[in-house]
């Protein structure tokens, strides 16, 4: 079994796929937080008394090969945080390294070459910074294709960091990097990142009125997650209706959403009876372009005083340019 550049880089991918050949075998997943992940799809069906011993060759072997790959992920992923979190405290001392390899992306896939002293004039801002990427954040990514030729297909992964400098708008001065590792964790090349911003949330009471953004921050793949905004205008009526709307020049993928009232989760009326992508965080995405939104609408559980009124989102959001 040969996995991807992406998948070697991403260890809870590695992970999921180990898991996903002994739950299509019929195994039961126990361990967490695999066994949640599973138990929400529903091809899943686990055997009674099936274990890992009943399964073929091919599938054991294919089990073994993931589960080497994501303890060298989690080995690899350690040095290169410590590595990546070094390297932010000497940032914002005003003090950057700067390798010879600097590249600026406007995307994912188009970077130029900059020069070393361009960059270093870059980052010598850091002291005007705050760091936004914690150690736990930090995930191991793959370069750009510009980077990987610059330096002749040797074995690399990055990891993002992602600071926030201080100016005179509202959403702040986001500035992102990827620190890119050789196979021996050398420092060999650092990439300027695209940031843009995130999807915005009207509330749809009568005429739309903005109610901030969603999945901020959350940038790309690896940073999936639950994020959640706390509805200002708190409507309390028999329905509260809200869109997620897309405005920027990127893509969103929206896995799940749901709206907690005095901290009662409840799901879209619409999940009651489709089956849309966005009722379960399973992997299956809705995805909207700029232009695209989506219209939600929730029941306000009788009695409900609404106090404290959040809509929550697990996704993302990729940004174009």
């Amino acid at each position: 079994m040969e996995a991807s550049l992406a998948s070697e880089l991403d260890c809870d991918q590695l992970d999921y796929e180990r898991h996903c050949i002994r739950a299509a075998h019929g195994v039961e997943i126990k361990e967490q937080p695999w066994a949640d992940v599973f138990r929400a799809l529903k091809w899943y069906q686990p055997e009674v008394d099936r274990s890992e011993k009943d399964l073929g060759k091919v599938a054991l072997e294919n089990i073994a090969q993931l589960e080497k790959l994501g303890k060298e992920c989690r080995r690899t992923l350690t040095i290169e945080k410590k590595l990546a979190t070094a390297w932010t405290k000497i940032v914002l001392a005003g003090r950057p390294a700067v390798p010879a390899v600097s590249f600026d992306c406007i995307s994912e896939s188009e970077c130029t070459p900059i020069s070393k002293r361009e960059m270093r004039a870059l980052l010598l801002d850091g002291p005007k910074w705050t760091l936004v990427t914690t150690p736990d954040e930090m995930r191991r990514m793959a370069p750009s294709a510009e980077v990987s030729a610059a330096l002749h297909g040797r074995k690399l992964s990055g990891i993002d960091i992602v600071f926030e400098g201080h100016c005179a708008v509202e959403e702040g001065c986001p500035r992102a990097f990827r620190l890119v590792f050789d196979a021996q964790h050398k420092f060999v090349a650092i990439e300027q990142l695209p940031v843009a911003a995130c999807p915005f949330v009207y509330s749809l009471a009568g005429a739309p009125a903005f109610e901030g953004e969603i999945l901020r921050d959350l940038n790309r793949p690896s940073l999936e997650r639950d994020d959640s905004l706390t509805i200002s205008s708190r409507p309390c009526s028999d329905v509260a209706r809200f869109r997620i709307s897309e405005e920027k020049d990127e893509v969103t993928s929206l896995d799940a959403v749901s709206l907690l009232v005095d901290g009662v989760a409840m799901s879209p009326i619409a999940c009651a009876s489709d089956d849309a992508p966005y009722c379960v965080n399973d992997g299956l995405v809705l995805r909207l372009a700029r232009g695209d939104h989506l219209d939600l609408a929730f029941r306000i559980p009788p009695g409900a005083e609404c106090d404290e009124i959040e809509l929550r989102a697990n996704g993302h959001y990729t940004p174009l340019r």
